[in-house]
């Protein structure tokens, strides 16, 4: 299982996995909670490539503006957390800080 949170400002519109099932829920209270998306991947085959895709778009802040007003990269968080079972042990792993690309609306 992985899980991760995507913050207030950002809302999710969309997701793809390769395999398993994802689930996501507002964290907090009203519109300015962050989304908590959870990947369940069951038992992995070794070296195989398994991917998830998110689609988000920004949202408004409480003062009524973006938080990502320029194209380009954006780092997001400090990363997801992986959840795994071994030979009957529970490890976690942290993932490495997610980046978002912002690109500009079309005109």
């Amino acid at each position: 299982m992985i899980k991760d949170g995507i913050g207030a400002d950002l809302v999710l519109d969309s997701y793809s996995a390769s395999y398993g099932t994802v689930t996501h829920v507002k964290a907090g209270k009203g519109k300015m909670g962050a989304t908590i998306v959870t990947w369940t991947i069951g038992d992995p085959t070794v070296c195989t490539d398994y991917t998830l895709e998110l689609t988000v778009h920004t949202g408004l802040n409480p003062q009524g503006k973006q938080e990502y007003t320029s194209p380009g990269p954006h780092c997001l968080n400090s990363g997801p957390v992986v959840y795994f079972a071994y030979d009957g042990t529970l490890y976690t792993l942290k993932g490495p800080s997610i980046t978002v690309t912002a690109v500009a609306p079309s005109p």
